[in-house]
């Protein structure tokens, strides 16, 4: 009897799991998601303003170099090309003597080197950087930098401004490459 017990108890929990385990069926769930919003309007953007100066010998004197940059909101604002806005940039360039005399100063705009650009170049690009790249004894060749505001573009072109030791100075389209011109602060 005990062998009886056993097996109809087993029986009794088996046919009690079956009918437990009944299959459910599977109704599609709709899924809510939120409609993504446009970002929202940024208001216009501007590069960090800039304030570098260095010495330099050249032409066995002492020069004192400063290259300030500052975003102007008086000046056309420049589309980036993703919708975001940017206020362009003027730069101011001064070579000063060793007795504090100035030898050179020009502020720049986007403008100075229109002549260089594109139509597309004047709407989409800022005034980005001008450095000193090179001294030697005929000139202090500077390199400026008009690109794209956004810093990790590699849209950009360079110009070569080349400033004689007579004060003036030549503007012109240059083949530079080398990328650390264009890392520089200013």
């Amino acid at each position: 009897m005990k062998h009886i017990n056993i097996y109809t108890l087993f029986l009794l929990m088996a046919a009690a799991t079956l009918t437990a385990c009944k299959k459910e069926e599977v109704k599609p769930q709709r899924m809510v998601v939120a409609k993504p919003e446009p970002p929202k309007p940024m208001g216009t953007q501007q590069l960090d303003s800039q304030d570098r100066t260095e010495v330099h010998a050249w032409r066995g004197n002492e020069y004192t170099v400063s290259i300030k940059r500052s975003a102007d909101e008086s000046m056309p604002v420049v589309d980036d090309g993703t919708g975001v806005k940017y206020y362009d940039n003027r730069i101011t360039v001064s070579v000063k003597r060793a007795d504090g005399s100035s030898f050179y100063s020009r502020t720049f705009t986007k403008n100075d080197f229109s002549s260089f650009l594109s139509s597309a170049a004047m709407k989409s690009r800022v005034l980005y950087a001008i450095t000193l790249h090179e001294v030697s004894n005929e000139a202090l060749q500077f390199v400026a930098c008009v690109g794209s505001p956004d810093a990790s573009s590699d849209d950009y072109q360079l110009l070569e401004i080349r400033l004689s030791a007579d004060g003036s100075e030549r503007i012109k389209e240059t083949a530079i490459l080398d990328r650390e011109v264009v890392d520089d602060e200013v």
